[in-house]
């Protein structure tokens, strides 16, 4: 789960547009500035899968086949079973505890602590908590926030390690199950994610501007992070004791693994949809390549993408 400043949350250019998109859309140049922009974001995410992979992947001994049953079976699950991905993600994470307790692959060693070590300042936490309980209770008692707000929070609380660990869950509730974008749309509100200020999770404001305007981008962007900043709040003091804790340890690795099988089936859909001529392809393999050999900036490939699509899906 990841957390950013409140100053950051409601970022005017994000709102802009988030609203510039929905009014002017179906403009002829602007459906061919998101057909490249989507196409880059398959690129975006191959490089994300890779990345996460070996990320999670480096740090297992060999074998690694229990992390690719896991990530095999959560691909299957969303891509062929259509599976809810919060009920896969804590599929994960039990699969991660029952193949990696009882294994010497990560370690169940608590720190011991120095005796000579100074005494921790203790900080009251009921302040900020209470805060943050009474802005969940004005989003809830107010009838057109609560679906939204609870959606958020939920996909907030599940979303373990944010940024593109996060698509899954996010496609997952809005537009599989509420429907409340399609996903040429979603794959369109994380585009604009990739041209404006703010982690991916900020997609939330996006998706609340479509479904209530104003006041719901700013419900859904309070609600996504709020879990996150929560358990920040609670956990500070029992970090240390829990962090190597081996089944705590094991659930995570399994729900990371998980996150990896996740993500690449919301790739495998997005490519479905958005690679379908040559133009499509053109850009993927070129932004491909400029990503994984030649290590080009994104926004780098986000001005280029904007430069050539307008001639490319004339």
């Amino acid at each position: 789960m990841g957390w950013n400043t409140p100053a950051s949350l409601l970022r005017p250019s994000r709102r802009f547009a988030s609203w510039a998109y929905f009014r002017y859309h179906n403009l002829r140049l602007v459906q061919s500035l998101f057909a490249g922009l989507g196409v880059l974001v398959v690129a975006l995410l191959v490089n994300a899968t890779l990345m996460l992979g070996r990320s999670v992947f480096k740090r297992m001994a060999t074998p690694n086949y229990k992390g690719a049953l896991i990530a095999l079976s959560m691909f299957a699950g969303l891509c062929f079973g259509h599976v809810n991905v919060v009920l896969l993600t804590l599929t994960a994470g039990v699969l991660g505890l029952l193949l990696y307790s009882f294994s010497r692959e990560i370690s169940g060693q608590l720190p011991v602590a120095s005796l000579n070590a100074a005494p921790r300042k203790r900080h009251s936490y009921w302040a900020p908590l209470i805060t943050l309980a009474a802005i969940a209770a004005l989003c809830t008692l107010v009838a057109p926030w609560r679906r939204l707000f609870v959606t958020f929070f939920n996909i907030g609380t599940f979303a373990f390690g944010g940024g593109f660990a996060a698509i899954p869950l996010i496609q997952g509730r809005v537009v599989d199950l509420l429907d409340w974008l399609s996903l040429s749309q979603f794959r369109g509100g994380i585009a604009l994610g990739q041209i404006t200020p703010g982690p991916v999770f900020i997609t939330a404001t996006f998706i609340g501007y479509k479904v209530l305007g104003i006041a719901g981008a700013a419900v859904a962007t309070i609600a996504i992070f709020m879990p996150s900043l929560a358990v920040m709040i609670v956990l500070s003091e029992a970090h240390n004791a829990v962090r190597n804790l081996k089944p705590v340890n094991a659930v995570i690795r399994g729900i990371q693994a998980g996150f990896i099988g996740l993500l690449a089936a919301v790739t495998a859909q997005f490519a479905v949809k958005s690679l379908t001529e040559w133009q499509s392809w053109l850009i993927f393999c070129v932004s491909l390549a400029l990503i994984l050999y030649y290590k080009k900036d994104v926004l780098w490939l986000i001005a280029s993408t904007v430069i050539v699509s307008p001639w490319l899906f004339r």
